[in-house]
């Protein structure tokens, strides 16, 4: 029997392993197993899944918000879910206008937008909110680059993206991206 072909990729916002938000890795590829997603991937501990959704894909909000339920019901956590096709995920990664000028991929993300913001939501962000970081909305995705301090000292948060562009959002660094794209795309 073929394995089906991956086609989408789950990402998950704010889970790990330990602590809060406790979802282990193992149990969400059974979870999307019991939805009917046979062959789900994760990569690293928090909450990239690649699976094969055929014809599930085309009506994504209804496929985010399954998978949603689907993770409070089953492992007790209420994630927001941001999908992606392995085209997107390829363009997103693409249209980075940091990733050519960094050597430390760390420092370059990719906030995957749950909906596109609205063109007076993103005129509206502050360019200087935090010094030294960089932000520029493309599409459905906000690009990032990190200055010398990091993600961790940033002030262009989650939460802030969320209130400033109406929308949920979930980041991940280039690298991790590349890996996620890399299970889409497994070499032959």
């Amino acid at each position: 029997m073929t394995e089906p072909r991956l086609d989408q990729v789950a990402f998950l916002r704010a889970v790990n392993v330990g602590g809060r938000n406790k979802v282990p890795m193992a149990g969400l590829r059974a979870l999307f197993q019991d939805l009917g997603y046979p062959g789900a991937r994760t990569y690293v501990q928090s909450g990239n899944v690649v699976f094969a959704a055929g014809s599930d894909g085309k009506d994504r909000a209804a496929l985010a918000d399954r998978i949603h339920a689907a993770i409070k019901a089953e492992l007790g956590v209420s994630s927001p879910v941001i999908l992606r096709s392995t085209s997107e995920l390829t363009k997103a990664i693409k249209a980075s206008p940091y990733a050519a000028d960094e050597e430390d991929l760390t420092k370059v993300h990719i906030g995957f937008l749950a909906a596109k913001p609205t063109a007076a939501a993103v005129k509206a962000l502050d360019p200087d909110r935090s010094p030294g970081d960089e932000l520029r909305v493309i599409g459905s995705e906000v690009h990032l680059h990190f200055g010398p301090s990091g993600a961790g000292a940033s002030k262009l948060t989650a939460a802030w993206l969320d209130k400033a562009l109406g929308t949920t959002v979930t980041a991940r660094n280039l690298r991790t991206c590349q890996a996620v794209l890399g299970l889409l795309r497994p070499s032959s």
